[in-house]
């Protein structure tokens, strides 16, 4: 907070792993001494990213430990209070989202599953109308992110016929433009996806030949013709850069702030 405070920042999303925020936030009094220490360089939280995997390997490999789509209503019940805790820590946080993945096929290769992706849809769509009704009480959105992990709703297409089904205002579509430039343009996103986005969009870049999170300006993704689509649809939400760039990430950071300020001028 301190480094992104000095190189002028305004809001931040909160990443909330099991090592970390995530378990200390389900206690109250730990998320007013979280409000606290972000109230003192300034800053509003964009949202909040509760991190449902059970376990990451080598950034590759991601075991869910909540899956939305679950074909088990045990544990697709579970998930959906996962993320209606992460709806409330949100609230106290007073944050304006809830980055949501809507699931996972059990396994991507049908023949092999025990549940069909038809299957896997109607609990997806089951759980995010639950979870809808919370969101609407405690006034949070619910943004369901185009995520590459999950092998499952990552299309525009998908998106939005997903949170038609829902319907529901506080579910709506959480952009990652990186994520979206491995499947399409990130444009065929934007057209079809504009009037169902959530007020963050994820921004960094890549060559469209791995779902790498680079700086902006170090792959080929448009970021100008994207800001001036948005622009002129009215978007007038957080531009979140999220950067893995093990390599410099305070200068990685630094130079997506200055090509982002660039482009918004």
């Amino acid at each position: 907070m301190k480094f992104a405070s000095e190189i002028g920042f305004e809001a931040m999303e909160l990443w909330c792993d099991w090592k970390d925020l995530w378990q200390k936030l389900l206690k109250p009094g730990e998320r007013k001494r979280i409000k606290e220490s972000i109230n003192q360089y300034g800053f509003d939280v964009a949202a909040i990213l509760p991190d449902p995997f059970f376990k990451v390997r080598q950034w590759k490999v991601f075991e869910f430990r909540y899956n939305l789509a679950h074909p088990s209503s045990k544990k697709r019940r579970d998930s959906v209070r996962f993320y209606n805790t992460a709806l409330d820590v949100a609230s106290d946080l007073e944050s304006d989202v809830v980055l949501c993945l809507a699931g996972a096929l059990e396994e991507p290769n049908l023949m092999s599953s025990r549940s069909s992706f038809r299957n896997h849809w109607e609990r997806a769509v089951e759980s995010l109308r639950e979870c809808a009704k919370h969101a609407e009480e405690v006034g949070v959105c619910l943004g369901v992110e185009n995520a590459v992990v999950c092998n499952f709703i990552d299309r525009p297409e998908e998106l939005l016929k997903i949170v038609q089904q829902v319907g529901s205002e506080y579910v709506k579509v959480y952009l990652d433009i990186a994520n979206a430039n491995v499947i399409f343009p990130p444009m065929e996103y934007l057209e079809m996806l504009h009037g169902y986005l959530c007020n963050c969009i994820h921004v960094s870049d890549n060559d469209g030949s791995y779902a790498y999170h680079l700086p902006i300006g170090m792959g080929t993704i448009d970021f100008k013709k994207c800001i001036d689509f948005l622009k002129q649809r009215g978007w007038e939400g957080y531009l979140v850069p999220e950067i893995f760039y093990a390599k410099n990430p305070e200068s990685g950071l630094r130079k997506s702030k200055e090509a982002l300020e660039a482009l918004l001028a």
